[in-house]
């Protein structure tokens, strides 16, 4: 089959070399298009053959349905709001403002966990829909783990790498993987209507599994790109069909609110079981030496939460995302003595924010010093 797409594609392209010679390119161009789209679509599926190696991962171990899996907990969290807290969450908007950044597209939330039995919280903007970026990583960790769990997947050890540079990493090649995986479902060129159905249904099981535990509206269905191994820089083929209105792209979307909110549980041990909610607390650690993140080019703290916190004072865990035009974090911090701990979460859907790498450091400072501050009187072990 290999071997007769190559000689397919060859002759497309002698095809395409002849006729632009003996008819001009302009004249080509406008007489066969039909076989020009022909040709780049052939170019396009040998690549996704070539270079896909989904096949080699792990298979499932049993057959379900994707309406069978819901994540388990299926009410958002009981958390008291604050006036105190929101004088924090203001202080940093405020912050924003001051160096000419627009907090129109500013979304923040907080919440405070410093006394386990009476969590509060603040924020802003904070049920307004953005691009998560790469933090939907976060949410596809979770349901990895909800298949792991249901012993749907078959070997979680054959996982480990994929999983590790997915969440410390951030590798869009992994979160690939991990997503065809998840949803039994491949990238290559678009569908006809009969098989682009059931192919859509499935991506979007990623999002039915929250919506239904009330992440309302959440879209976390859409891969990240560039994904190297398949070479796509940006959508195409059936990533891109699914995307809709090019004009009006349907794009991932989610709220400060929700992003918090699976922090939380994955941090008070809720999310799928304490087992598993362990295991991605211990992924999600990040270290905050610089000896340590100065190694890599593209790390998870220069320009983040974590890069100007006291790192002898602080025990950090966070989700990053970036674009040329916007910059999320999600972070779990706590001091070493345990008696300040709170979940920061900021998205910026703006060039401004994606080319300021001393924003929100600058923010989680300053929130840092106040949350240690009121909170100096509580007593609770870290995590």
């Amino acid at each position: 089959m290999a071997r007769l797409s190559r000689l397919k594609y060859n002759l497309i392209v002698v095809g395409v070399a002849l006729g632009i010679i003996a008819s001009g390119m302009t004249a080509f161009l406008i007489k066969n298009q039909n076989l020009i789209m022909l040709a780049h679509q052939l170019i396009f599926e040998q690549k996704i053959r070539l270079t896909s190696n989904t096949d080699s991962l792990p298979t499932r171990k049993k057959t379900v349905t994707f309406d069978e899996l819901t994540y388990n907990v299926i009410q958002p969290p009981k958390i008291a709001y604050s006036s105190e807290l929101q004088a924090m969450v203001d202080e940093l908007v405020n912050l924003a403002k001051a160096k000419g950044l627009s907090t129109q597209s500013l979304s923040i939330s907080l919440i405070d966990l410093s006394n386990s039995n009476y969590p509060s919280f603040a924020g802003y903007q904070d049920k307004q829909p953005k691009f998560p970026a790469s933090v939907a990583k976060l949410f596809w960790m979770v349901i990895f783990y909800e298949q792991i769990g249901k012993g749907i997947l078959s070997d979680e050890a054959a996982f480990e790498s994929e999983m590790y540079k997915m969440i410390q990493k951030s590798d869009n090649e992994s979160a690939s993987r991990i997503v065809d995986l998840l949803t039994q479902t491949k990238s290559g060129v678009a569908l006809e209507e009969e098989a682009y159905k059931p192919w859509l249904n499935q991506r979007e099981s990623l999002n039915q599994f929250f919506q239904k535990a009330g992440y309302k509206d959440i879209n976390i269905s859409q891969k990240n790109f560039p994904i190297p191994y398949l070479s796509l820089d940006r959508p195409q083929g059936r990533e891109l069909q699914m995307r809709g209105n090019p004009d009006r792209p349907i794009r991932n979307k989610m709220t400060t609110t929700q992003a918090a909110r699976l922090m939380y549980e994955i941090f008070t041990d809720q999310a799928v079981s304490p087992k598993y909610s362990q295991k991605m607390q211990q992924l999600l650690i990040r270290d905050l030496r610089p000896e340590v993140w100065r190694q890599e080019q593209y790390n998870s703290i220069e320009g983040f939460l974590g890069e100007f916190l006291p790192l002898d004072r602080v025990e950090f865990a966070s989700k990053v995302g970036w674009t040329s035009d916007s910059r999320e974090d999600v972070a779990f911090i706590s001091t070493k003595d345990g008696k300040t701990q709170y979940i920061l979460v900021i998205f910026a859907e703006d060039t401004a924010y994606a080319e300021d790498w001393e924003i929100f450091p600058e923010m989680s400072l300053v929130l840092f010093n106040r949350m240690v501050a009121r909170n100096s009187n509580t007593n609770k072990p870290g995590f």
